[in-house]
């Protein structure tokens, strides 16, 4: 799914002196998303009247990628599309594989992943050492996993994070020592963990809302 696609022709149109609308080229190596898209505004472009004026108009393909968020699961990564999906300004991550390839390409996306939801995902204290890079990411969802305290020290440089659920795992307050610095953090869930109610008043009264 994309979220504030393409609304501004100032995003979508660019004009360059050629007479010919490369559309194949345009298009190639688009997320299935954003070509379903461009193919059915071109088909609906006055093709005869392009074709008669020494200028035309083409997709300003980067530019409309920088200002989409991108919606993906981790099955959807590959290593012939994760160029594609790397130009994206921000990606939200549903991860239903966490497979050793599927996470190394995860790390590849550092630069531009928002949001991370691992929910019942079979992911380990092994799996999330891949994590690290990804320290722009603003949520991360590790709720119903196999994770421990050991998770939460791949995670203590995650300086933007906003929202984290920890519920219904093994954490404890030895864990969320590891993240006490997280200065952006605004909200904490921790169903059904093992945290004593003085940790939970740390993070309350550093503003945090913690919920359990």
């Amino acid at each position: 799914m994309l979220k504030n696609t393409f609304r501004s022709k100032a995003f979508l149109f660019i004009i360059i002196n050629t007479s010919n609308l490369y559309a194949s080229n345009i298009i190639d190596g688009l997320p299935i998303e954003l070509s379903t898209q461009f193919s059915a505004m071109l088909s609906n472009m006055d093709q005869s009247r392009l074709a008669q004026s020494s200028q035309m108009t083409y997709f300003h393909v980067s530019e409309a990628r920088k200002s989409a968020t991108c919606e993906i699961k981790s099955s959807d990564l590959d290593s012939n599309n994760i160029r594609s999906y790397s130009q994206f300004g921000t990606i939200s991550v549903n991860v239903d594989d966490v497979s050793a390839e599927k996470m190394g390409l995860i790390s590849r996306l550092n630069n531009n992943i928002i949001n991370l939801h691992f929910a019942y995902a079979p992911i380990t204290d092994a799996g999330t050492a891949n994590l690290q890079k990804l320290n722009t990411t603003e949520t991360l969802d590790l709720c119903y996993t196999d994770i421990t305290d050991a998770s939460l020290q791949n995670i203590q440089d995650f300086n933007k994070l906003k929202t984290l659920d920890l519920s219904d795992t093994k954490i404890t307050d030895a864990g969320l020592e590891c993240i006490k610095e997280l200065n952006n953090l605004v909200k904490l869930e921790l169903y059904n963990t093992n945290v004593s109610a003085e940790m939970i008043i740390f993070f309350e009264s550093r503003g945090v809302t913690v919920k359990r």
